[in-house]
């Protein structure tokens, strides 16, 4: 993906600049666009690995570099762009070596999140007739149900988003993509989800929710849904929550 506007907007917001609206329709165009999703879960990872103090060098280094590379690949003679482009490369690739190299003393969110990752015990609802919604409903927890995710998400994400019948399809949905590790995804969804959801599995979708925040790299957040779990869930997720904030600690 070389769309620097969708470059800026990553970096936005990986440092939390974007307002709340923009920040949610972002999260819906990762969620459709695969090329933008893998750009962020790229740029997401450099993130987790540079440390504030070096991040402003590398990425004048880089914007440095790409700017050469479509100065040189405008000139007609191969001769005279293609040497100055491998040296930006390679100036980039010495300065990821010693920066971006991986940090064992940073915690690696991703996984933990998908450590505490748990798919939730998948109920039996009941059926409306045989009618296509309830039909596809069905078919997703049964996929679900196998662990087979990938079918699950294409049958939930079928489903109307606001309809009252059923809000759970969302619930699920957002825990499939957790699964998947499509984190940005399985926020957008949660957070529909706790809009509708009318008390049914709040402690649980804000669970989950964590994760996913957990596992976009934005720590902080997941620690402030963890600790209020902490004050007003109880059983599992309660027991859930101080253990993942003690493994943060």
């Amino acid at each position: 993906m070389d769309n620097p506007q969708n470059l800026e907007r990553i970096e936005r917001y990986l440092r939390n600049e974007m307002e709340a609206a923009e920040r949610s329709g972002f999260e819906k165009e990762l969620a459709d666009d695969q090329e933008l999703a893998a750009a962020f879960t790229f740029h997401q990872e450099l993130h987790q690995h540079l440390s504030d103090s070096h991040r402003p060098e590398v990425e004048a280094a880089a914007l440095q570099a790409r700017e050469n590379y479509i100065a040189n690949t405008t000139r007609k003679s191969i001769t005279r762009y293609l040497y100055p482009s491998i040296g930006a490369v390679a100036a980039i690739l010495v300065i990821l070596f010693f920066l971006f190299a991986p940090d064992t003393s940073q915690q690696d969110y991703q996984a933990i999140a998908m450590e505490y990752a748990k798919p939730y015990p998948a109920s039996v609802f009941r059926s409306e007739g045989g009618s296509d919604y309830s039909t596809a409903f069905a078919a997703g927890m049964d996929a679900y149900r196998a662990e087979n995710y990938e079918q699950a998400a294409m049958l939930l994400n079928s489903l109307p988003e606001n309809d009252l019948s059923y809000p759970e399809a969302r619930f699920y949905l957002g825990v499939t993509q957790l699964m998947l590790g499509q984190y940005a995804s399985a926020n957008s969804i949660l957070d529909e989800y706790l809009l509708l959801a009318d008390g049914r599995n709040e402690d649980e979708a804000r669970w989950y929710k964590s994760l996913s925040l957990l596992g976009m790299g934005r720590a902080e957040e997941a620690r402030t849904i963890l600790n209020d779990l902490l004050k007003y869930s109880k059983g599992k997720i309660k027991t859930q929550a101080t253990q993942l904030l003690e493994t943060l600690d």
